[in-house]
């Protein structure tokens, strides 16, 4: 995005939207290459001299940074050859530099020039556009994502509930079935006591049958 907004600057200062940072601005955008040839000593040429050659220059090379002429030269105070250098490097040297005649520009080709400017800044905003899209729905696959996690996270946290609820609930019923168990053993042993008890009455009264016969009791 930084990327593409650093463009729609740049193009928006070359369709003459004018300069936002002064000298600062036209330095990120303009390349710095080996300068042409020497220029004036900065000594033995006055602000007004340094006018009308950048003057001159704009109207050759591109009359729409023409009412920048003033921030330019205020920007660039003493500094102005340094100006010049930057400005040969991007736009080539002028037919004064050169000692060559100026060539007119006409006005099909400032038009071309204009016309593409405006395509390629359309084309940036569409990039731009198409960009804030993507992340928008980046941003809205994430929410949903998250969404997803914290309602897995719920479920899980109630599968874990229930597991505790249902591991409580059995060791209640071990608890229940160890009593009960305790119950059938004490069940169990009163029983086998009482079976004790009735074989021995049993004998007792097998003994008194015995007796009781052979006394003759059991004939009166």
């Amino acid at each position: 995005l930084e990327r593409i907004s650093g463009r729609l600057s740049i193009l928006a200062q070359e369709s003459g939207s004018g300069l936002r940072h002064h000298g600062s601005g036209l330095a990120a955008a303009e390349p710095s290459t080996p300068p042409g040839p020497a220029p004036l000593p900065a000594a033995a040429a006055s602000l007004a001299q340094y006018e009308a050659r950048l003057v001159a220059f704009y109207r050759e090379k591109n009359p729409d940074k023409l009412p920048e002429v003033p921030a330019l030269l205020h920007h660039f105070r003493g500094r102005e050859e340094e100006m010049f250098t930057v400005l040969v490097s991007k736009y080539g040297k002028s037919s004064a530099e050169s000692g060559e005649a100026p060539e007119s520009t006409p006005p099909s080709s400032k038009a071309g020039q204009s016309a593409a400017a405006a395509a390629a800044l359309e084309a940036a905003k569409q990039e731009l556009a198409e960009a804030v899209a993507k992340a928008s729905d980046a941003d809205h696959r994430a929410a949903v994502s998250e969404d997803l996690a914290r309602t897995s996270g719920n479920m899980l946290e109630e599968v874990r509930r229930d597991a505790s609820d249902a591991r409580a609930q059995l060791h209640s019923l071990r608890l229940e079935l160890n009593r009960v168990s305790d119950q059938v053993r004490g069940t169990s042993a009163e029983l086998e006591v009482r079976s004790a008890r009735c074989r021995e009455l049993e004998g007792m009264l097998g003994e008194w049958q015995a007796l009781k016969d052979r006394s003759g009791l059991g004939e009166g």
